[in-house]
């Protein structure tokens, strides 16, 4: 088996600089007419039965973030992906383990961790590796990185993990700007924290869609086109409760989500509305991208 590594460097970095210039850190393009899509982009590589172990190494962990927020902000970029596609990240726990910079380090543990950047990737964020099979494209080691050289906020590490975590299942840069996985420019912080509809196409190319996409891809579109009702304060609980699937935001107590194929929302007075069937809001969230 031989293993090929690709550098997949996310250059999300602080404000309209970067998203002024056209980003030159990843190249990979087949000619159109053989594309799986012209949208997404993806070589096919992806993870065995779409199963992701890894890792959290916190040496050079910036000293303004806590680890345990740390740890909670990358499962919530990885759920993010776990919502759309039939993937399954599993934290295994701390390592030691670094990858090497310079060259190729195989070790089939996959590792998030923090690092000073050589020169060649100064200017970025956060970079992803993956090592694969060319015989069969299995993904079989990835790592990703997040540059110390920045300063950091969680919401931060929330934003450049949800792109990394795109690289990590085996997605390249996407040539629809309107995705999170866009490159040409990068979008905002804010914005990568919300899976788009070309995000979700790629992902699923790969993996399968999740039985929950559509609830999920709406929960999305309405969070976007409802935020006062839908405010998220201090963050977004996702749960299923006897077949409700909802998500709870703790800045406006309300709830939003679905049961048996019917979507409803409860506000701060606790008075559940019935708002329908859920596809009859797929052609307005389809039509604004997500």
């Amino acid at each position: 088996m031989k293993n090929h590594t690709l550098i997949a460097t996310a250059l999300l970095a602080l404000a309209s600089a970067v998203q002024a210039q056209k980003a030159t850190d990843f190249v990979r393009t087949p000619l159109p007419e053989e594309r799986e899509s012209a949208q997404y982009v993806s070589s096919g590589e992806s993870w065995p039965g779409g199963v992701v172990n890894w890792y959290y190494n916190p040496v050079n962990q910036p000293f303004s973030l806590r680890t345990a927020d740390v740890l909670s902000t990358i499962q919530l970029a990885a759920s993010r992906w776990a919502h759309m596609c039939n993937l399954t990240f599993n934290y295994m726990g701390t390592s030691t383990v670094n990858r090497n910079f310079q060259g190729d380090t195989v070790d089939r543990i996959n590792v998030i961790g923090w690092g000073s950047f050589p020169t060649s990737l100064s200017s970025a964020s956060g970079v992803t590796y993956w090592n694969y099979s060319r015989s069969t494209l299995a993904i079989v080691d990835a790592d990703i990185y997040l540059n110390t050289q920045y300063i950091w906020s969680i919401r931060d590490v929330d934003a450049v993990m949800t792109h990394e975590f795109g690289h990590l299942i085996g997605l390249d840069h996407s040539d629809v700007k309107s995705a999170i996985m866009s490159a040409d420019p990068y979008n905002s912080y804010e914005y990568q924290r919300t899976l788009r509809g070309d995000d979700v196409a790629g992902c699923t190319k790969l993996y399968g869609a999740s039985p929950l996409a559509l609830i999920n891809r709406t929960l999305n579109w309405a969070e976007k086109n409802y935020p006062v009702e839908l405010k998220s304060g201090a963050g977004i609980t996702q749960g299923d409760a006897d077949g409700f699937i909802y998500r709870y935001y703790s800045g406006s107590n309300s709830k939003a989500g679905v049961k048996n194929g019917t979507a409803y929302y409860m506000g701060a007075d606790g008075i559940m509305q019935n708002m329908g069937p859920l596809t009859g809001f797929t052609p307005q969230v389809q039509a604004a991208g997500f």
